[in-house]
């Protein structure tokens, strides 16, 4: 065990990780901000898979520095009874370094898994908000106000129920809310793509609640707007 502790560095990054993975649990958008910045991360799941990789890394960087030391020591030849008393003794410092290692690695894992988990559930059991997502996910605002003004060529739709969702920044779609209940809005589907179908063929049922955190809900944000053609299209986000 003096061997073991004597390992400041595999120590130290084994808590690191752990500390990392910890701090996370605390401030989450704190962390998931600062790793989208880091790595230019698009979406914040893509930032968590990042962020969660380089703690497990860390983590197995530290079992390997950790038990290191013991595995050079094990390949050393034996002379005599004294050495391979060293050596058993060695041994069992070795294994008491991965077992260390590995109960550490295995709750950060259990950890990640179990705060996923109750995420997920909870996520699948708060109220959703469905919507018919009109064309595909744009990355920019001239192609929705294009999307918008064929919108407007079909005299059957109230573009009063019509509005924008912004995912993140440069990441959003058109979409038309009507309120409807799963039920309502499964029978109404077909209709809708039908008087879309010239327009734009692709149109989908999606629950924006599905693009927002476990503590945020659907709030109106600024509009988008387009001075020059005097047009306003009603806005909204994810935010606490």
């Amino acid at each position: 065990m003096e061997k073991l502790l004597d390992n400041t560095p595999g120590i130290t990054i084994t808590i690191i990780s752990v500390a990392l993975f910890l701090f996370k649990s605390i401030a989450p958008d704190l962390i998931i901000g600062f790793i989208k910045e880091i790595f230019r991360s698009k979406t914040k799941k893509s930032a968590g898979n990042i962020f969660n990789s380089l703690v497990i890394a860390l983590l197995i960087i530290g079992i390997i520095i950790l038990s290191f030391p013991y595995f050079i020591n094990n390949t050393q030849p034996k002379a005599d009874d004294q050495e391979n008393t060293q050596t058993t003794s060695q041994k069992t410092n070795a294994e008491v370094a991965l077992e260390t290692g590995t109960l550490i690695y295995n709750e950060v894992k259990n950890g990640i898994n179990e705060n996923k988990a109750k995420k997920d559930s909870i996520k699948a059991n708060r109220e959703k908000r469905l919507v018919f997502q009109i064309g595909e996910i744009k990355d920019n605002e001239d192609a929705i106000l294009k999307l918008y003004n064929n919108l407007k060529s079909e005299f059957s739709i109230d573009l009063s129920r019509i509005f924008v969702f912004k995912i993140q920044k440069n990441s959003f779609f058109l979409y038309k809310d009507d309120n409807y209940t799963t039920d309502q809005i499964n029978d109404s589907l077909l209709s809708f793509k039908s008087k879309l179908n010239k327009i734009e063929p692709n149109v989908k049922i999606v629950n924006l609640m599905d693009y927002c955190k476990v503590k945020e809900n659907i709030k109106e944000t600024k509009p988008l707007k387009f001075r020059k053609e005097k047009i306003e299209i009603p806005c909204c986000n994810c935010d606490k």
